[in-house]
């Protein structure tokens, strides 16, 4: 009994010890996940990128709307904005406004021009301030408010929601002798708290929608948001369209966020607004090869030029309603 304990023991060891080499000579290990994601989320914030005199990120534009020339405004976060994207051409705003132009068939119209308006870690009453902002500047004859799943929730920033996970996942490693001498080990536990966070980030979300009046309060601020951007801008004969940018993961038949969307989509119905869900465009993709890195879910190129293509038509057609209004049709 003796030794048949000391060989399963000695056994044991052996299978940790080639384990462990297997993985320290296939995976180098820098950091802890945790750790990865908050230096690459910073390496974004701290990229230069141009600005105009408004502080987006656009070129300026004649204070006067040029003869034949449409303006189109889009609002949104982060992922308007094009975090991570370096070149402003392959951020959807200007791939959209480069489509448009390229095939116009609206009579008298010979230019169309499209301000992005993304502003990292904003909300929706950012956006109407921007409004009010740019109504002598740009005068838009289409805004399009791009709903990131997050701009109705609590969840603003990672410090919000991931510092207090992170600080106690942290702490627990610490304490642990596995974590900080076996490389295996370390995965395996990394691996586990990422699921851990994970499925916490999808709760949050889902209940910011769909759960009590505590924890809708952003949702419905939202709501009211764009109502209000709605119904100022049908004073001024403009039209508004809500476009839905879903989360880019777990883009499969099981989407976690799909009661989300249809949410914002049937918000939209409701009050008779214009909207297009990007979610059909992405479904069946795998979500990392639309990141800007695997620890930043911000859109990379690629998807920046899925949800521009998406959208053409239906921004094709908010530009024909906008004419109809023009026209007193």
């Amino acid at each position: 009994m003796f030794k048949n304990w000391l060989l399963l023991i000695l056994a044991i060891f052996i299978s940790i010890f080639f384990c462990e080499v297997v993985v320290r000579a296939r995976y180098s290990y820098k950091a802890p996940w945790y750790e990865e994601l908050i230096t690459q989320q910073g390496q974004v914030e701290i990229r230069q990128y141009r600005k105009n005199k408004l502080g987006l990120r656009d070129r300026d534009f004649e204070a006067s709307k040029p003869s034949g020339c449409r303006r189109i405004l889009i609002l949104g976060d982060s992922f308007t904005y094009g975090g991570g994207v370096n070149n402003e051409s392959d951020v959807f705003p200007k791939l959209l406004e480069k489509m448009l132009n390229q095939k116009i068939d609206i009579p008298g119209v010979e230019n169309i021009e499209v301000l992005n308006g993304g502003m990292p870690g904003s909300l929706t009453d950012q956006w109407v301030d921007l409004l009010m902002k740019t109504e002598g500047y740009f005068q838009p004859d289409v805004v399009l408010v791009v709903f990131f799943l997050r701009d109705g929730t609590l969840v603003k920033s990672i410090p919000d929601f991931f510092d207090p996970i992170r600080n106690n996942i942290v702490e627990r490693n610490r304490e642990s002798i596995l974590y900080r001498y076996l490389y295996s080990y370390r995965l395996l536990k990394d691996y586990i708290d990422r699921m851990l966070v994970a499925n916490l980030y999808t709760q949050k979300i889902n209940r910011s929608y769909l759960g009590d009046k505590k924890q809708t309060v952003e949702w419905e601020k939202a709501k009211s948001n764009i109502l209000k951007i709605e119904q100022y801008e049908n004073k001024r004969s403009a039209v508004t369209g809500l476009v839905v940018f879903p989360i880019l993961a777990e883009l499969n038949a099981s989407y976690p966020f799909r009661a989300v969307c249809n949410t914002i989509m049937e918000f939209a119905v409701k009050n008779n607004i214009p909207a297009h869900s990007l979610l059909p465009a992405f479904m069946g993709l795998n979500g990392k090869d639309l990141w800007v890195s695997p620890y930043n879910q911000h859109p990379n190129e690629k998807a920046h030029l899925i949800a521009a293509q998406s959208m053409l038509p239906f921004t094709q057609d908010l530009l024909r309603k906008a004419e109809r209004k023009r026209s007193g049709e």
